[in-house]
This record gives structure tokens, sequence and C-alpha cells, in this order.
């Protein structure tokens, strides 16, 4: 059987199995291309997803606010 990590959320067990809940939610943004462009080279180089990367931005403002 596969390892997966769960990095986020709960894992329950239930009487019909387990439930995954990654706690996460959708932000639909919308950015000029060259911006989508400058990210996507970026992404490549650290080879992350786009997802991640703006995760990682958010998280790093809101740090840098005292928010998290």
């Amino acid at each position: 059987m596969p390892y997966i990590e769960l990095i986020e959320g709960t894992v329950s067990v239930r009487h019909k199995g387990v439930m995954i809940d990654s706690d996460l939610e959708t932000i639909h943004t919308v950015i000029p291309s060259g911006v989508k462009e400058k990210v996507a080279q970026v992404v490549r180089e650290e080879e992350m997803t786009i997802e991640d990367f703006v995760k990682y931005c958010i998280e790093k403002e809101l740090r840098a606010r005292g928010l998290l």
C-alpha cells in the first residue's frame, strides 16, 4: 500500500471507512498573463505547483503580518 502524507486536515475513522478532511479551501483569482508567465518560471525552477507557490506566498505574507 502506498504511503500517503496528510499535511493539513484530519483523518477520522467512520463506520463505513476512513474520512480524510483536508481543511483546504479554494481561492480563485485573475492575474495578468505576464505575471502568470513569471510565476510559471519560478515554479518550474523550484519544482513546485502554482497552487503550492501561491499558498506559500500567502502564508509568508500572513506570517510577516503576525497573522499566522
